[in-house]
């Protein structure tokens, strides 16, 4: 897999979109990042007058254009009064840091959660609305990974990107003093860490995207696998066939552990390596300095010191930036196929008409109908025309697969028919706002759900204006209020998965 220009441009511009629909923290993070790199130079520059007073020269900086101004304002103290007043301005801007790098840090986590949590919740709302076919269409671990696992991999994106935002200001602000102190070594120093980082990203690039790529798919295995066991334990043990779900389980977690422990191991490369690479770099350097400067006075000696601090303190960001980017590469899969499913779904919703039904006044005509649940598979109903007056009991039969069950679906509008109608009264049904239909229709599956809540809920489950009253009387027509009484809470009983 080759580099991709058009595709990082793409991704980065999600990311920039993504940040910039909630343009208050958006800019309070911006603002918070200036304002932290601000207090680190401020902080490398307190240490003008310490290297000042140990080099016992008050001229090694006057020269240098930033610097210069950190000099004029300790200009005139003694010694011990330049330690001093330097300690305590430092300690004061230490404490400023601090807080500032803890708000960046907080802005830089709530902003990609909140989004994680609005992808989430749009992505189920829509799947709530979408064609049932859509669903039947794809597997539970797909859907789980959409709604779920593929927003917490766009948190880990927006979180890197954040991440590298902030570090790269920090770096940028290091960068200014060195080019202040000494251009053609800041410009050798920044393209000794410019060839470390490229030499990294050429080495690790594809090898953490491919593990991305393939990490969703990872999961929607497990996912399925995790479903599909607790959904099926009664038929798996009466079918002795514990072993080789077990062994169905076991292979599909450890093929993600190798995918996320290789993902790891290749994300913590950079930063070992970038500050093995540095560290030499400062040692040549020093002995450049040594060979150099023999029999000089103290003043380079300050300067090379405060440049080999500059320089190191420049390892921290730039690994922090590598450690962001892998982070990225190795979640960006999930930027793309996000916004893939939710174009998808969200173009996938079953249309809604405008019409409210009340009451059934005439009754219930099939005219034509003709259905399939997909284009690939035959007709579930051919050509049915049928006419069912309000009043009136009707009972379908057939052998098993003859379309019973399709009618009712139909009926309940969970699928429209490709060709024919279903009229309502002569209105045809997808004309009605599917709400107001569907709360005047009672369905008894032959698959009976129970939701991991109390007796009450699932008794009322789909109303929201019920009565306790209503639900007792319920409760007694159904000759199951004496059973709900026996229970340990009565109605307030909570009930597990499946009842």
């Amino acid at each position: 897999m080759k580099f991709d220009l058009k595709y990082s441009i793409k991704s980065l511009r999600q990311i920039v979109a993504y940040m910039a629909n909630y343009p208050m923290m958006f800019s309070i993070f911006i603002v918070l990042s200036f304002a932290t790199a601000l207090t680190e130079g401020f902080t490398v520059s307190l240490l003008v007058p310490i290297l000042e007073v140990q080099g016992n020269s008050e001229d090694a900086f006057a020269n240098i254009p930033i610097l210069k101004h950190v000099v004029i304002f300790f200009k005139g103290l003694s010694n011990a009064e330049k330690l001093q007043l330097a300690a305590l301005l430092l300690g004061g801007i230490l404490l400023l840091r601090g807080a500032m790098l803890f708000l960046t840090s907080a802005m830089s986590i709530i902003l990609p959660f909140h989004i994680q949590e609005v992808l989430s919740v749009r992505g189920y709302r829509a799947l709530m609305r979408v064609d049932i076919s859509y669903i039947h269409a794809h597997d539970v671990g797909t859907l789980s990974n959409a709604i779920t696992l593929s927003p917490d991999r766009i948190s880990q994106v927006l979180k890197g990107a954040a991440d590298a935002f902030s570090q790269s200001v920090i770096l940028l602000t290091y960068s200014i003093l060195m080019l202040s102190m000494s251009v053609q070594m800041t410009f050798i120093a920044l393209g000794v860490m410019a060839v470390l980082t490229i030499t990294l990203r050429h080495f690790l690039y594809h090898r953490i995207l491919q593990l991305g790529d393939v990490n969703s798919e990872a999961n929607a295995r497990l996912n399925q696998a995790t479903y599909e066991t607790m959904n099926s334990m009664e038929q798996i043990r009466l079918s002795i066939a514990e072993s080789s779900f077990i062994d169905r389980f076991s292979s599909a977690f450890h093929h993600l552990q190798i995918i996320k422990r290789k993902s790891h191991i290749l994300a913590a490369i950079p930063g070992p390596g970038l500050a093995t690479g540095v560290g030499l770099f400062i040692c040549a350097l020093m002995y450049w300095g040594g060979s150099y400067y023999e029999g000089e006075t103290g003043t380079w000696m300050s300067q090379l010191l405060l440049f080999i601090f500059l320089m190191t303190r420049l390892v921290s960001p730039v690994s922090a930036i590598n450690s962001a980017r892998a982070r990225i590469v190795s979640n960006i899969a999930a930027l793309h196929e996000t916004e893939a499913f939710l174009e998808e779904v969200e173009g996938s919703v079953q249309p809604n008409g405008d019409k409210a039904f009340s009451n059934l006044q005439t009754g219930i005509e099939f005219k034509d109908v003709n259905f399939a649940y997909s284009s690939d598979e035959k007709q579930a109903l051919t050509g049915v025309s049928t006419t069912i007056q309000k009043g009136e009991m009707v009972a379908v039969v057939g052998s098993s697969g003859a379309g019973k069950s399709t009618l009712v679906s139909l009926l309940t509008r969970l699928y429209d028919p490709q060709d024919g109608q279903l009229l309502i009264d002569g209105t045809d049904l997808r004309d009605y706002d599917v709400g107001t239909w569907r709360r005047r229709v009672g369905v008894v599956s032959q698959d009976i759900v129970i939701f991991n809540d109390t007796v009450m809920n699932n008794i009322g489950f789909g109303s929201h204006d019920y009565t306790d009253e209503q639900i007792f009387e319920a409760a007694k027509l159904a000759t199951a209020d004496d059973f709900i009484q026996n229970l340990s809470d009565g109605y307030d009983t909570a009930l597990g998965d499946r009842g």
